[in-house]
């Protein structure tokens, strides 16, 4: 259990359960003692996990613990929210200027299966008074690290696609694009798009094709995510194009329930 930590900030230091440490950040290791106690050692900075292979690798927090001896029991690597639990004060930034880091290169990787056939229903909600912010607001950044896949799909795409039911980043990633007025249909898929309308989508057995306009505003397309996929295949690619057949922008691969 190594991590590269350029820059520390603050530290803090911690006893728990370690069933407490590990539920809490999303892993189990079969036969561990879940009451067995260790200490967590909580680091606010830059920090990048050993392992880290390109895209962006640097966390605001991480969080280590160790049993008596000192051996190690876990790790992880978060947002400023991930410590926020180990300090008395606030951790929640300033808000700060938005900027796009260079996209990640796994956004272009084409690794998709089949789809149905046939055209999509899509039932769409607007808010053409939507402008794409400039600032990140501090309560966002807590979330989501500048540079970080959340701030990127939150700011620097063009779309976004919601799959699992009641996706709980879609509240956050909202808030940080000024809670737009559109409404996605509640236990559906969702398509976001800036500044374009979805006039259509038509699956075609390799792909969905989004029939897409320029329109100012913020647009949510709900649709049936049961509709897109074969039973046998959760990862889907989404063409974004105009009347031409010309792509507006990146496709998107999806992964759904």
């Amino acid at each position: 259990m190594t991590a590269l930590v350029r820059r520390v900030d603050r530290i803090a230091a911690a006893q728990e359960k370690r069933d407490d440490f590990q539920t809490r950040n999303g892993f189990q290791i079969p036969g561990a003692d879940p009451n067995e106690s260790v200490w967590v050692i909580a680091v606010v900075g830059d920090v990048s996990p050993s392992f880290a292979r390109g895209g962006v690798s640097e966390y605001q927090c991480a969080t280590f613990a160790f049993d008596e001896q000192g051996n190690g029991k876990g790790s992880n690597y978060s947002s400023l929210s991930g410590c926020a639990r180990y300090f008395s004060d606030s951790l929640v930034p300033a808000a700060a200027p938005i900027a796009c880091p260079p996209e990640h290169f796994g956004y272009s990787y084409d690794g998709h299966g089949p789809t149905t056939q046939g055209p999509i229903a899509l039932s769409v909600s607007r808010d053409d008074s939507w402008r794409q912010p400039t600032i990140a607001p501090g309560a966002f950044l807590y979330d989501f690290s500048a540079g970080s896949g959340g701030y990127y799909e939150t700011y620097c795409r063009a779309d976004h696609i919601v799959t699992p039911v009641n996706d709980l980043l879609s509240a956050r990633m909202l808030l940080g694009l000024g809670s737009p007025k559109a409404i996605g249909s509640p236990g559906s898929a969702q398509i976001w798009l800036k500044d374009l309308h979805a006039v259509e989508a038509v699956a075609d057995g390799d792909t969905v094709r989004v029939l897409v306009e320029p329109r100012k505003g913020f647009e949510i397309a709900s649709f049936d995510w049961a509709s897109v996929k074969p039973s046998n295949n959760t990862y889907v690619r989404f063409d974004y194009v105009d009347r031409s057949g010309i792509p507006l922008i990146p496709f998107r691969i999806a992964n759904g329930p």
